[in-house]
């Protein structure tokens, strides 16, 4: 490159080249290489480095897809981001809101701020493009890149969408789990993008695990310009993120670069909880969002929650809810999502309990199933996707070992007492809480229990010996060793779930020993780390073993490549076992799924699963057939 102030002939006779060098640079048969900053997977925004097109050039597509994202946009498109941003402040403004403020905000300012808003954004942005849904007809049907296609109960889920959106209906996409939220809300996206030339931006707001998913989406379905707005350097990564991949890059009438005019040149971003909340009032309160989408949205139940909280102060109020367990038996976790997306329409919790709070009979729930009917749409795999093998369930009832039933016998016995000398019923209940959660670990391994696990080691004196005790300790580790034998004959890989990330590291130590080949997942475990398990699982077509913590291993995470599902001790909520259950049976899978579920028979654990499994019924009643 030629330094500033300095000729092009100066350059040639600066000796740095031999002869033939020169001669291929005066004929201009040789060009310099370009620079390209490069951002790598799974490092920093703030380790990205400039690297010369030569050793890039392998990566054409990526390269091509930068200067896509980069390219000039016209004037209309400009005016109109820069208009939306306009309203945006403006509404910030009018709602005064403001991180210094939120902390002084009472629950009734809250209500009046979320209405307010509503009320005056929505007659602004009222949808008056008249507009077509996406054809389902043989050959009329939308394709994607590469020639993809969705299934037809895809385009239906699209399509309602689109509706919704132009009927100025917030809604709740409440899909069974695994039959492609990510991908009917990514076609959405391009629906508007590609057919009404609404550039966005979009916000797509996700747990971190389910992020690199829909980032993959994005990029392999449509052209949209998709940012991943998380970095693994905390803020100082957000701020270089920002710095490259937020606004359109200007050159000023003297050459200079400039981001002035603050014109976004991202079509959707996507976003954890964490993320959202933690840049809510220095980031997300500028971008005026087109519409949020919530993944994973019932999170969003607790009323007083932060998350909620902090959604409702950003100003945008097209909200799109997106959960595979929409209801349980709680009325009132039903008004929090229902009032968020339409508050002028559920406005009084205290009128939904009163009509609808017990749901004692069927004409109750008919008529909440009309009042839901235009928000909802809810689908089952059973009912929809023929392609995915049927799931057969099987519950296993499990006795304890005699070295279990000996310290089963002594918690129960030993509370038993404790609770006739307590007074008050407060402590009762917070005495009973810690004996439930005692007898569940009982129930699973004695190694548990506190203080247990040294005491039975002392007395080993060999590995046998100790693998031996550790067998022991447990009826449901005597019978997973038999089911380990029998399916790693067969070659079906299983998924083995637990809520006690303990449980996972003692069959850990057992699979070790049996010598099987396993990977683990818990809430401890990285991102980056998750994805790379999960491919390398998948990827391996001999038999394997994957160990995950039942919250940590249900919310975003593909492993269709398993048959057989162990559940080897049930949640307290039953939809989060579903949900785990459904990382193996879902779009992908070819083989029918066996799902074993450990019951500790004539035990606490029994009555816990029986009680547990009729908060199924809210939703069973609502949108079975």
């Amino acid at each position: 490159m030629v330094d500033e102030g300095e000729t092009e002939q100066d350059f040639i006779n600066s000796g740095l080249f031999t002869p033939e060098e020169l001669s291929m640079i005066v004929t201009r048969t040789v060009q310099f290489d370009q620079l390209y900053l490069v951002k790598w997977t799974n490092l920093s925004y703030t380790e990205a480095t400039w690297e010369p097109y030569s050793l890039i050039q392998q990566y054409d597509e990526l390269v091509e897809s930068f200067e896509l994202r980069n390219k000039k946009i016209g004037n209309d498109s400009r005016n109109k981001l820069t208009r939306d941003r306009e309203i945006n402040r403006k509404l910030v403004e009018y709602l005064g809101i403001s991180e210094k403020k939120k902390r002084n905000n009472n629950e009734e300012e809250e209500i009046d701020n979320h209405l307010r808003l509503f009320k005056y954004r929505k007659s602004l942005f009222a949808n008056k493009v008249p507009y077509e849904l996406y054809k389902k007809e043989k050959g009329k049907q939308p394709t994607f890149k590469k020639g993809q296609r969705l299934k037809e109960y895809q385009i239906n889920g699209a399509n309602w969408l689109v509706k919704s959106w132009h009927d100025n209906r917030n809604v709740i996409l409440a899909d069974e789990m695994g039959l492609g939220k990510t991908v009917q809300t990514i076609a959405f996206f391009n629906y508007l993008y590609t057919q009404e030339n609404m550039e966005g931006p979009y916000c797509v707001i996700a747990p971190l695990t389910t992020l690199s998913h829909w980032k993959k989406v994005a990029d392999e379905w449509t052209d949209m310009n998709a940012v991943l707005y998380y970095d693994q350097g905390g803020n100082e990564g957000r701020a270089a993120l920002r710095l490259y991949e937020w606004f359109y890059t200007d050159i000023t009438s003297d050459g200079k670069p400039t981001q002035k005019y603050k014109v976004f040149k991202f079509n959707i971003i996507l976003t954890s909880f964490e993320v959202f909340c933690s840049d809510l009032y220095s980031v997300f309160l500028d971008v005026p969002f087109r519409c949020i989408f919530v993944d994973e949205a019932h999170r969003l139940k607790n009323r007083q929650g932060k998350t909620l909280t902090m959604l409702k102060e950003h100003p945008c109020v097209r909200i799109f809810l997106l959960t595979g367990t929409p209801v349980q038996n709680n009325t009132k976790e039903l008004f929090t999502l229902l009032n968020y997306i339409e508050p002028l329409r559920f406005r009084s919790m205290d009128v939904l309990l009163e009509k609808f709070g017990d749901l004692k009979d069927a004409a109750q729930v008919q008529t909440l199933l009309t009042l839901l009917r235009p928000f909802f749409l809810r689908r089952l795999k059973e009912e929809v996707e023929d392609s995915i093998p049927p799931l057969e369930e099987t519950v296993v009832e499990v006795g304890l070992t005699k070295l279990q039933t000996v310290y089963y016998k002594g918690i129960y016995g030993e509370n038993k007492y404790m609770l006739s000398k307590l007074g008050t019923n407060s402590a009762k209940a917070i005495h009973l809480n810690n004996m439930d959660i005692q007898l569940r670990k009982c129930c699973n391994h004695l190694y548990l229990l506190k203080g247990v696990e040294e005491e039975l080691e002392g007395k080993c004196k060999t590995d046998t010996e100790y693998y031996q005790s550790l067998l022991d300790s447990s009826g449901k580790l005597i019978l997973l060793d038999k089911f380990i034998k029998k399916f790693r004959d067969e070659g079906s890989k299983m998924l083995i779930f637990s809520q006690f990330k303990k449980m996972l590291e003692i069959i850990e130590i057992y699979l070790r020993s049996k010598e099987v080949p396993y990977e683990m997942l818990t809430g401890s475990v990285k991102s980056q780390d998750r994805v790379t398990s999960i491919q390398r699982f998948n990827d391996d077509p001999s038999f394997g073993v994957f160990l995950l913590t039942t919250r940590a291993g249900g919310l975003g995470i593909n492993l269709t490549s398993a048959r057989v599902v162990i559940i080897f001790d049930s949640d307290w909520n039953p939809q989060n076992d579903l949900q785990a259950i459904a990382r193996a049976h879902r779009i992908g899978q070819t083989h029918e799924v066996k799902v074993y579920r450990f019951i500790t028979k004539k035990t606490y654990e029994e009555q816990m699963f029986s009680r547990a499994s009729k908060k199924l019924g809210m939703e069973q009643a609502l949108f079975s057939k």
